[in-house]
Protein backbone atom coordinates (compact mmCIF):
# COMPACT_ATOMS: atom_id res chain seq x y z
CA UNK A 1 0.00 0.00 0.00
CA UNK A 2 1.37 3.41 -0.94
CA UNK A 3 1.43 6.07 1.72
CA UNK A 4 1.58 9.55 0.28
CA UNK A 5 2.58 12.44 2.49
CA UNK A 6 2.86 16.15 2.06
CA UNK A 7 5.88 18.33 1.58
CA UNK A 8 7.72 20.09 4.44
CA UNK A 9 4.76 22.41 5.03
CA UNK A 10 2.27 19.54 5.18
CA UNK A 11 0.60 20.34 1.87
CA UNK A 12 -0.14 17.47 -0.50
CA UNK A 13 1.61 17.69 -3.84
CA UNK A 14 -0.77 17.03 -6.72
CA UNK A 15 -1.52 18.30 -10.21
CA UNK A 16 0.39 18.06 -13.47
CA UNK A 17 4.13 17.83 -13.84
CA UNK A 18 5.63 20.92 -12.27
CA UNK A 19 2.31 21.96 -10.71
CA UNK A 20 1.32 21.91 -7.04
CA UNK A 21 -2.24 22.26 -5.79
CA UNK A 22 -2.37 24.30 -2.57
CA UNK A 23 -5.79 25.01 -1.08
CA UNK A 24 -7.42 24.36 -4.47
CA UNK A 25 -5.10 26.70 -6.38
CA UNK A 26 -2.41 25.49 -8.76
CA UNK A 27 1.10 26.86 -8.35
CA UNK A 28 4.35 26.15 -10.18
CA UNK A 29 6.58 23.59 -8.52
CA UNK A 30 9.84 25.16 -7.29
CA UNK A 31 12.98 23.50 -8.69
CA UNK A 32 14.09 22.35 -5.22
CA UNK A 33 10.70 20.79 -4.45
CA UNK A 34 10.39 17.01 -4.69
CA UNK A 35 7.61 15.40 -6.72
CA UNK A 36 6.52 13.07 -3.94
CA UNK A 37 7.38 11.33 -0.69
CA UNK A 38 6.32 7.76 0.11
CA UNK A 39 6.88 5.63 3.22
CA UNK A 40 6.95 1.86 3.57
CA UNK A 41 7.62 -0.24 6.65
CA UNK A 42 10.24 -2.97 6.69
CA UNK A 43 7.37 -5.44 7.21
CA UNK A 44 5.53 -4.11 4.15
CA UNK A 45 8.62 -4.49 1.96
CA UNK A 46 9.07 -8.05 3.25
CA UNK A 47 5.41 -8.90 2.66
CA UNK A 48 5.53 -7.49 -0.88
CA UNK A 49 8.71 -9.44 -1.65
CA UNK A 50 10.78 -6.30 -2.22
CA UNK A 51 13.33 -7.36 0.42
CA UNK A 52 15.38 -10.39 -0.64
CA UNK A 53 17.65 -10.44 2.41
CA UNK A 54 17.98 -8.32 5.53
CA UNK A 55 20.67 -7.81 8.13
CA UNK A 56 18.37 -5.69 10.30
CA UNK A 57 17.99 -7.34 13.73
CA UNK A 58 14.50 -8.69 14.44
CA UNK A 59 13.97 -6.34 17.37
CA UNK A 60 14.71 -3.28 15.16
CA UNK A 61 12.49 -4.18 12.21
CA UNK A 62 9.30 -2.66 13.61
CA UNK A 63 11.16 0.66 13.90
CA UNK A 64 12.65 0.61 10.41
CA UNK A 65 10.94 2.25 7.45
CA UNK A 66 11.88 3.15 3.91
CA UNK A 67 11.24 6.56 2.46
CA UNK A 68 11.11 7.04 -1.31
CA UNK A 69 11.49 10.59 -2.58
CA UNK A 70 11.11 11.66 -6.20
CA UNK A 71 13.36 14.72 -6.55
CA UNK A 72 12.72 14.73 -10.31
CA UNK A 73 11.17 12.51 -12.96
CA UNK A 74 13.15 9.31 -13.40
CA UNK A 75 15.17 9.85 -10.21
CA UNK A 76 14.41 8.26 -6.86
CA UNK A 77 16.04 8.42 -3.47
CA UNK A 78 15.46 5.37 -1.29
CA UNK A 79 16.32 6.09 2.33
CA UNK A 80 16.41 3.67 5.25
CA UNK A 81 15.18 5.30 8.47
CA UNK A 82 14.90 4.34 12.12
CA UNK A 83 11.83 5.77 13.90
CA UNK A 84 12.73 8.61 16.22
CA UNK A 85 15.96 9.37 14.40
CA UNK A 86 15.83 12.48 12.24
CA UNK A 87 18.58 11.56 9.78
CA UNK A 88 18.40 8.53 7.49
CA UNK A 89 20.63 5.56 8.27
CA UNK A 90 21.48 5.40 4.57
CA UNK A 91 20.30 6.84 1.28
CA UNK A 92 20.65 5.62 -2.28
CA UNK A 93 20.06 7.82 -5.31
CA UNK A 94 18.63 5.76 -8.19
CA UNK A 95 17.77 6.47 -11.77
CA UNK A 96 15.00 4.36 -13.27
CA UNK A 97 17.20 3.69 -16.32
CA UNK A 98 19.99 2.31 -14.10
CA UNK A 99 17.54 -0.13 -12.53
CA UNK A 100 16.27 -1.15 -15.96
CA UNK A 101 19.87 -1.76 -17.05
CA UNK A 102 20.45 -3.93 -13.97
CA UNK A 103 17.35 -5.93 -14.85
CA UNK A 104 18.59 -6.40 -18.46
CA UNK A 105 21.95 -7.57 -17.10
CA UNK A 106 20.10 -10.10 -14.88
CA UNK A 107 21.26 -8.43 -11.66
CA UNK A 108 18.87 -9.89 -9.09
CA UNK A 109 19.32 -7.63 -6.07
CA UNK A 110 20.15 -4.07 -5.15
CA UNK A 111 22.46 -3.83 -2.13
CA UNK A 112 21.48 -1.17 0.41
CA UNK A 113 24.06 -2.40 2.95
CA UNK A 114 21.52 -3.51 5.57
CA UNK A 115 18.96 -4.91 3.13
CA UNK A 116 19.02 -6.29 -0.37
CA UNK A 117 16.08 -5.34 -2.57
CA UNK A 118 14.87 -7.45 -5.47
CA UNK A 119 15.46 -5.38 -8.63
CA UNK A 120 12.26 -6.52 -10.36
CA UNK A 121 10.05 -5.81 -7.31
CA UNK A 122 11.78 -2.45 -6.77
CA UNK A 123 10.98 -1.50 -10.38
CA UNK A 124 7.37 -2.59 -9.89
CA UNK A 125 7.16 -0.51 -6.71
CA UNK A 126 8.66 2.56 -8.40
CA UNK A 127 6.22 2.17 -11.28
CA UNK A 128 3.34 2.12 -8.75
CA UNK A 129 4.75 5.23 -7.10
CA UNK A 130 5.00 7.01 -10.44
CA UNK A 131 1.55 5.93 -11.60
CA UNK A 132 -0.01 7.00 -8.30
CA UNK A 133 1.64 10.39 -8.70
CA UNK A 134 0.29 10.92 -12.20
CA UNK A 135 -3.15 9.38 -11.73
CA UNK A 136 -4.27 10.64 -8.31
Amino acid sequence: MLSRTGNQKGKIIEGGVGVVTVNGKEKKLPKSQSLGLYKFSHAQFEKDGVIVDTNVPDNWRSNIYFQIVLPSLGTFIIALHYKGREKAILEMDLKINDLLDKQKENVVSLDLEYVQLLVSKTLTLLNKVLSSFFFL
